[in-house]
């Protein structure tokens, strides 16, 4: 077995021994190494000299080493999230179901079973909401743990929300029925008419009919209602109501039927009288002297 030689040629190649002249030719041709790997590796090795077992260690490893880095791996993009939002402060909606749960507990948590419940829930009483204040919403919750015990419905709460009469210098239903069943006898009387608490009040009597009210008809309490309700929502609605005033015709009074003098009536025909007997008695004066 023949061992290889490393021996130095002034080509700049090296040859192996062992190999034929003809492959040696070939790679000298072929296996040049450049000149300036060996400015960057060290001197060049002299013609005549071999090179040391440390200068042949040195050119292995700097064979090895190359003199490019590898690439670093690519590493994961990282996004600019900007800065750090504050939290979102919790929704009208949610802080509202959060004091129904502690004012009602169970009784307001069993109506929604599930977390899709509980969000369909939310979704309704928010659109029933939306034209709500937030003023409006807190006298709402204010009213609806004063008159509620158990949990309200949706329907229910909204009504708390709405303005009431009172709010609008107008009586509650009940003292309004019995103003007008009080008044129905006259209520177009000067005295009377100057004293109704509210035009919505005397419209609404005028409305059911005053007849039926003094009667006390069956169901005349509910249509007044309803007619003082639909007032009611005008007034709060921005409409200003007014109570016609009467004409001289109608201050008549009716006795069996047959028409009775007012008190105004009967001073307006006394004064005409006494002027009547004034005229009169100058020219009754007059007429004696002569």
């Amino acid at each position: 077995m023949q061992t290889a030689s490393v021996s130095p040629v002034t080509s700049g190649a090296t040859r192996i021994s062992g190999q034929s002249p003809g492959a040696e030719s070939h790679q000298a041709s072929t296996e040049t190494v450049p000149a300036d790997v060996y400015a960057m590796y060290g001197p060049e090795p002299s013609a005549g000299h071999p090179a040391s077992d440390a200068d042949q260690a040195d050119v292995g490893q700097a064979q090895t080493e190359s003199p490019i880095p590898d690439p670093e791996p690519p590493q994961p993009e990282v996004l600019d999230a900007g800065p750090e939002q504050e939290a979102k402060p919790p929704d009208r909606i949610d802080q509202l179901f959060i004091r129904m749960q502690v004012n009602y507990g169970h009784i307001w948590s069993s109506r929604f079973g599930s977390a899709e419940l509980m969000r369909a829930g939310k979704a309704e009483w928010g659109n029933a909401l939306a034209r709500c204040s937030d003023e409006r919403l807190e006298i709402g919750v204010n009213r609806c743990f004063a008159e509620y015990d158990k949990a309200p419905s949706m329907t229910e709460f909204v009504r708390c929300c709405l303005p009431t009469p009172e709010e609008f210098g107008l009586p509650d239903s009940e003292d309004a029925y019995r103003e007008v069943c009080c008044k129905a006898h006259n209520p177009n009387h000067p005295e009377v008419i100057a004293n109704w608490s509210h035009p919505a009040v005397y419209l609404a009597g005028k409305a059911t009919g005053w007849h039926d009210l003094q009667c006390g008809l069956s169901g005349v309490r509910n249509r007044f209602d309803k007619h003082y309700l639909q007032l009611c929502r005008q007034v709060m609605s921005g409409a200003r109501l007014t109570i016609p005033q009467p004409r001289e015709k109608a201050l008549e009074q009716h006795q069996n039927g047959r028409s009775v003098r007012t008190e105004h009536e009967k001073r307006t025909a006394q004064s005409y009288l006494d002027q009547l007997k004034s005229q009169l008695g100058m020219r009754h004066g007059n007429t004696s002297q002569d």
